[in-house]
C-alpha cells in the first residue's frame, strides 16, 4: 500500500510542476487553512499559541496571515516535544522519527505520519525526476547514515530505481574504489562531498567516474566547488532542503534559481517579522503543509535567503529563490556589529592555491580562526595569502588566525561546514 500510495502522490506531484502560479497558490491556501485548524484543534502547543494571541484558524487565510503567528525555533519545539507539539489524535508509535544533524547546536527529533512519510518520499523524488533522472538509472546516495532504509523497496529488485548508500562521514580515499565499481549514472550527495570526491577522481588516473546528473544538497554549493565539482562530468543541480521537510526548493535545467514546492510548504522571507522584497536578504521561516503528527508553522530553519519575483524560462509555476545564503551562524560578526554572508568568505578561501579543505571558526568578535588541509601548491606565502583575501572581505579589525590540521572534522551526519560563526550560540 505504501510503495503505490508514494507513486499516486508522486504522479500528482509532478502534474502540479506546469500549473499556474496562481492554481498552486490556491492549492497553498487551503493546505494551509487545513493543517493550521488541525494544529489548532489537536496539538497542545499551537493552541495555547493561539489562545495566547486570541487568535483563530479562520484568522490565518493566506500567507500574509501568517504573520499574526511569531516563528517557532528549535529550542521551542525541543522543550515542547513530544507531549505538546505532536497530535494527540496521530498515533506517534506508528510515525517515523528523523533526527537532525544538531549542526545548530539544538539536534531534533521530527515524527511523521505515515501518509506525510510517503507524501514526503514522493517530493524527494519530483525534483530528480523533473531534472533528467530515469527509471533504471543506477544512483548513489551520501549522507547521513541514520537515515537509511534498512531494506530495499520491491521495485529495486527488478532494477527500478537502483540505489546504492556510503555514509558521508567515512574516509573519500576508502570509498572511491567503490563508488567506481557501482558506476552511477547519478550522484546525490552534500555539496563538501562531491568537492571531494571530484578531487579525489582528478587525482586518480586509472579510474574515473562519470555520472551524466550530480545533485548537490545540505550545504551551500559556492561557485569555486561548483567549478571543481563540474569536472566529474555531468549536469549540476543544486538541491534544497532539511531534514525536517525534505524537500523545499530545486534548480532546474535552466539554472535561473531554485523553485520552491509551494504545493508542499511556504516560505516566507523576513526580517524583523516583516517579509522582504524581492531581492532582499531574509531569515526563512517554513510551514509544512503535509505532516499532521508534528505541525511546523513558521519553523525558523535557520537559513538566510533571497527571494526573486523572476519566472524561470522552464515554463515550471513555482516561483523562485534567487540565493541561498546559508544559515544565520554561517555569518560572521564584525567588531562594529555589520554581518558579513559566507558566501564572498567561500570566493576569497577559493582564490587561494595550496588548500584541499578549510573551516573559518569564529568564536570571539576579535578573531577568525582559520583551519587547512594542505593541497599541492601549499608554500610559506599560503597563510600570508589567506590574510590577504578573507581581510579584503571581513575588514582589518578582525584577526585572522590560520594554521594546519591533517583533516576537518565532520559532523555526524557527515556534513563539513566550511565556515561557522559561535557568536549568537554562545552569545559573545
Amino acid at each position: 500500500m505504501s510503495s503505490l500510495r508514494k507513486l499516486w502522490y508522486l504522479y500528482k506531484l509532478r502534474r502540479n510542476v506546469w500549473l499556474r502560479t496562481e492554481e498552486l497558490l490556491k492549492i497553498q491556501e487551503k493546505k494551509l487553512g487545513m493543517i493550521v485548524k488541525h494544529a489548532y484543534d489537536n496539538v497542545a502547543y499551537y493552541h495555547h499559541k493561539f489562545k495566547s494571541l486570541n487568535l483563530k484558524p479562520s484568522d490565518i487565510k493566506r500567507v500574509e496571515d501568517l504573520q499574526k503567528l511569531p516563528p517557532i525555533t528549535k529550542e521551542e519545539i525541543r522543550k515542547n516535544f513530544p507531549e505538546k507539539i505532536t497530535a494527540k489524535n496521530i498515533n506517534t508509535n506508528k510515525c517515523k522519527s528523523y533526527f537532525t544533524s544538531g549542526s545548530t547546536g539544538i539536534p531534533l527529533t521530527v515524527l511523521v505520519d505515515p501518509k506525510a512519510n510517503d507524501y514526503r518520499a514522493a517530493l524527494f523524488g519530483r525534483a530528480f525526476f523533473e531534472c533528467g533522472l530515469k527509471l533504471r538509472d543506477r544512483t548513489l546516495f551520501v549522507g547521513d547514515s541514520r537515515h537509511f532504509p534498512k531494506d530495499p523497496y520491491w521495485f529495486q529488485r527488478l532494477g527500478i530505481l537502483q540505489r546504492k548508500y556510503f555514509s558521508a562521514a567515512e574516509p573519500i580515499d576508502q570509498q572511491f574504489p567503490k563508488v567506481v565499481d557501482y558506476s552511477p549514472e547519478a550522484i546525490f550527495a552534500y555539496a563538501s562531498y562531491l568537492f571531494l570526491l571530484a578531487k579525489e577522481n582528478e587525482k586518480r588516473k586509472a579510474e574515473h567516474l562519470h555520472p551524466r546528473l550530480v545533485f548537490s544538497t545540505a550545504e551551500v554549493l559556492g561557485s569555486g566547488e561548483r567549478e571543481i565539482v563540474t569536472s566529474l562530468g555531468g549536469e549540476i543541480f543544486d538541491l534544497y532542503g532539511c531534514v525536517e521537510t525534505e524537500r523545499l526548493a530545486w534548480e532546474c535545467n535552466r539554472h535561473e534559481g531554485y523553485h520552491m514546492d509551494i504545493d508542499s510548504s511556504i516560505i516566507e522571507f523576513v526580517k524583523e517579522n516583516e517579509a522582504v522584497s524581492a531581492g532582499e536578504e531574509g531569515k526563512m521561516l517554513l510551514t509544512c503543509l503535509y505532516n499532521y503528527a508534528m505541525p511546523l508553522i513558521r519553523y525558523d530553519i535557520g537559513d538566510i535567503g533571497i527571494p526573486t519575483d523572476a519566472i524561470c524560462s522552464c515554463g515550471r509555476g513555482f516561483p523562485l529563490i534567487k540565493k541561498i545564503l546559508g544559515r544565520h551562524d554561517d555569518f560572521i560578526t564584525c567588531p562594529n556589529g555589520r554581518m558579513i554572508s559566507p558566501i564572498p568568505i567561500r570566493h576569497a578561501m577559493r582564490s587561494v592555491p595550496g588548500i584541499m579543505q578549510y573551516k573559518v571558526v569564529q568564536k570571539s568578535r576579535k578573531e577568525l580562526e582559520v583551519f587547512v588541509v594542505k593541497d599541492e601548491g601549499f608554500s610559506n606565502r599560503t597563510f600570508e595569502h589567506i590574510r590577504e583575501e578573507v581581510g579584503k572581505v571581513v575588514g582589518r579589525d578582525l584577526v585572522i588566525s590560520p594554521s594546519v590540521v591533517e583533516k576537518i572534522e565532520k559532523e555526524k551526519s557527515g556534513k563539513l561546514r566550511a565556515i561557522v560563526s559561535l557568536i549568537h550560540r554562545n552569545g559573545v
